[in-house]
């Protein structure tokens, strides 16, 4: 038997009834699988309203099991407004009478709008228990003074809640199913509906039903879109003259990211291993240049990325070549060295002496062998480092050495 949620439940599961009826799964007594020792309560609906067609009446006797009404079967009326609800075992029941096209009011035997305030049939074994007739009232329409809405980002970890309204009269059921793609999302039946990573790229939509006695049942659905990502927070850089390096959050759904600087896209992925932020190193930039670079996420399985996070640094200046030392001197010729300056990509050494014309010697190296020196001679030496494109340049302080005598 199905445990019924409210009389909203009775009104969508209806959906599938009608599907199975038209099928031939079902007939419209649902008699194929009385057993003989079951009993049945009928009776005729009627209705003056207009409209009112009396084949679209489902009636369904309920039962009391753990103080909850439970459904214990159903029938549909005839074109003539005669039903029966078959197969009930010996007991007490309460009569609901739904008309699927909502044009009459939902009520139970014998008149009442609540099935609390409702008459009891006493079914004996095997018992037909007739004149259970009722004569539906016209439904009378509920207004909106303001309509539902839904609010939340749609990104994994966010809440979407839904304003319910305002409706004339007042003191409505208001009753909510949230949706996935189209599909009803099983046990989701609350004001709140919590996204998560799986949600990303699918469209999220919820449908509210206001319902009151004696009116029609009103619903309004509400498209709130597809999940997305969020945009990446958290987003810094730690900069050297020639190189950056980015770290961020975590975005929830995310497979991966994309940076993108100087027209330059790098994509970042893979399992976050249990992290909570995102490394990466950009290089091969100019010193005491300024960029600006920008961070979205994005998810390899689904067509879908952020709003990109953008953050604008300068590199420092370049340094100055240091600590020049001298190697395999001789009296013609003298080696010179010095550590890498980071940012630089070459280098011009220019060495001279007094009275003597100053010379310039290029390297892409640390260092390199200077050659057509004069023995015991005092040299003078400055290293000028230079950026990939020479907008950047630094120069050494000056240093001497002596070549060896013949």
């Amino acid at each position: 038997m199905l445990k019924v949620r409210g009389r909203v439940a009775r009104r969508l599961s209806t959906v599938a009834l009608v599907g199975a009826l038209a099928a031939g799964l079902l007939t419209a007594q649902a008699s194929s699988a009385v057993a003989v020792s079951t009993g049945s309560i009928q009776g005729t609906v009627s209705s003056g309203a207009s409209g009112f067609d009396a084949s679209e009446v489902l009636v369904t006797a309920y039962e009391l099991e753990d103080d909850e009404w439970v459904e214990a079967g159903y029938g549909w009326s005839d074109g003539d407004g005669r039903y029966s609800v078959d197969g009930l075992a010996a007991g007490d029941y309460r009569l609901e009478f739904y008309d699927y096209s909502d044009t009459t009011a939902t009520e139970y035997w014998d008149d009442v709008t609540d099935i609390e305030d409702a008459d009891d049939v006493a079914v004996g074994a095997a018992q037909v228990v007739t004149g259970k007739d009722a004569v539906l009232a016209q439904a009378l329409p509920i207004g909106s003074s303001r309509e539902p809405s839904v609010s939340g980002a749609l990104t994994p970890g966010s809440v979407l809640t839904v304003d319910p309204g305002a409706w004339v009269p007042g003191d409505v059921q208001v009753f909510y199913e949230w949706m996935l793609n189209g599909e009803e999302v099983e046990g989701a039946y609350d004001r709140t509906f919590a996204l998560t990573a799986q949600h990303v790229g699918v469209p999220v939509a919820v449908r509210v039903t206001v319902w009151k006695p004696g009116y029609r049942y009103e619903t309004r659905t509400l498209h709130a879109g597809a999940v997305g990502l969020a945009t990446p927070t958290g987003l810094d850089v730690a900069v050297s003259p020639a190189g950056a390096t980015f770290t961020w959050n975590v975005v929830p759904g995310a497979t991966d990211y994309r940076l993108t600087m100087q027209g330059r896209t790098r994509t970042y992925g893979g399992s976050t291993g249990g992290r909570t932020s995102m490394t990466f190193y950009a290089g091969s930039l100019e010193p005491g240049r300024t960029y600006t670079a920008s961070v979205e996420a994005t998810a390899s399985t689904r067509p879908v990325s952020s709003v990109p996070a953008t953050v604008t640094f300068t590199t420092p200046a370049m340094p100055a070549a240091t600590k020049l030392r001298t190697y395999e001197k001789k009296a013609r010729s003298s080696g010179v060295a010095w550590p890498a300056v980071e940012g630089a990509r070459r280098y011009e050494i220019t060495v001279w002496s007094k009275g003597r014309k100053a010379r310039t010697f290029k390297t892409v190296n640390r260092g390199r062998v200077l050659r057509g020196l004069k023995p015991a001679t005092k040299y003078y030496v400055r290293v000028t480092s230079f950026s990939a494109d020479d907008l950047s340049r630094s120069v050494s302080r000056k240093w001497t050495f002596t070549t060896r005598k013949k």
